[in-house]
């Protein structure tokens, strides 16, 4: 088993050969429309509306190239990072003297969580997007994360978990298995997964490369329980707040600003039957995910092309996996699961 220090070297290693963070800013008008998707998606899916990071500090951990954080500065917000891959930094730190926002960067860390000691909580935001899972330590970093937030302030926490991971889960292991190249994995992801690869180079912007890299080749890709990390979240003195994909229960207004307490029994049962339902999810539309789940009959079709297709991956059959896979009406189609769930927690006072 590899150590933590050559987890993080594997880690480091992989997104150096291939940084996964967007480069739209070299196109103002896709810029323009980053910026202005991913704050409506604050405002419309997270309920974090512009008033909420105008003025306040942000720590943004693992804030690579610095897109998202742009994204909050674009907000008002004034902005700290940590970063363990140097060479982001000064990406980073370019990308915001471009856009006119270099007076609201601060202070950017280069350093691993595992290294990484936070001071009091003196952040009004903490935001961590797509790092923990690829951490040897999953817990020590969300008690880090929490540690750094002032008392009332919101935690962003996108990371991968299970239910809703399993297609990625298997997708990985495909890709691993048989791909010796990242070449070779891009053309297999494209034969194989031909929805997925090219749904995500739509809505992300991103290339191929970035793509294959970020979501098959990553020697560390550890999806969570979604049972564990509510109890993680509550020992942190979080509660939920929202979620992305949505996974509340229907009896909670989707407008409404209300906090639920991540232990409650009628909650977490609610939480985590919603979650299960993206295992399969072809699209992400809400309304799909409004039906009883009576209603939803492409669970037993997705569990059985799943179970062929880890005895064909056990075989090692890839001319069956060739014949197979793009026979499945489930597996590789469309949303594909979760690539990652969106968790916002408040602090208790």
């Amino acid at each position: 088993m590899p150590t933590e220090k050559e987890i993080e070297a594997l880690v480091l290693a992989n997104y150096r050969r291939v940084n996964p963070s967007l480069t739209p800013e070299k196109d103002e008008q896709k810029w323009d429309t980053f910026i202005a998707r991913q704050a409506a998606f604050l405002r419309d899916q997270l309920h974090l509306p512009e008033q909420v990071f105008a003025g306040k500090r942000v720590l943004d951990i693992g804030c690579g190239t610095g897109e998202h954080s742009a994204v909050y500065a674009s907000l008002g917000a004034l902005i700290d990072g940590i970063e363990f891959n140097d060479t982001s930094i000064g990406k980073m730190i370019g990308l915001f003297e471009r856009h006119g926002l270099a007076s609201q960067l601060g202070s950017i860390e280069n350093i691993a969580i595992s290294d990484w000691q936070p001071t009091l909580p003196n952040h009004d935001i903490v935001t961590c997007n797509g790092v923990l899972h690829h951490i040897d330590d999953f817990r020590m970093g969300l008690t880090k994360i929490c540690a750094a937030v002032k008392p009332g302030g919101p935690v962003l926490l996108s990371t991968g978990a299970v239910p809703g991971q399993e297609q990625r889960i298997l997708m990985r292991k495909l890709i691993q298995r048989f791909a010796e190249s990242l070449e070779d994995a891009i053309d297999l992801a494209q034969r194989w997964f031909p929805d997925h690869v090219e749904r995500a180079s739509k809505y992300t912007d991103r290339t191929f490369e970035q793509i294959v890299s970020d979501n098959f080749l990553v020697p560390q890709n550890v999806s969570t329980k979604l049972e564990e990390l509510f109890t993680w979240l509550h020992e942190e003195n979080l509660r939920y707040y929202r979620t992305w994909p949505p996974t509340e229960p229907n009896c909670i207004n989707p407008m409404g600003h209300e906090t639920v307490n991540w232990l409650q029994s009628e909650y977490r049962h609610a939480l985590l039957d919603r979650a299960a339902r993206f295992s399969y999810a072809r699209d992400n539309d809400a309304e799909y995910f409004k039906k009883a789940p009576e209603d939803v009959s492409e669970k037993e079709t997705f569990e059985a092309e799943y179970a062929a297709i880890q005895s064909l991956l056990k075989e090692g059959d890839r001319d069956g996996l060739d014949r197979f896979l793009p026979t499945c009406r489930i597996f590789g189609r469309g949303f594909c699961g979760v690539g990652g769930f969106w968790f916002v927690g408040i602090k208790n006072q």
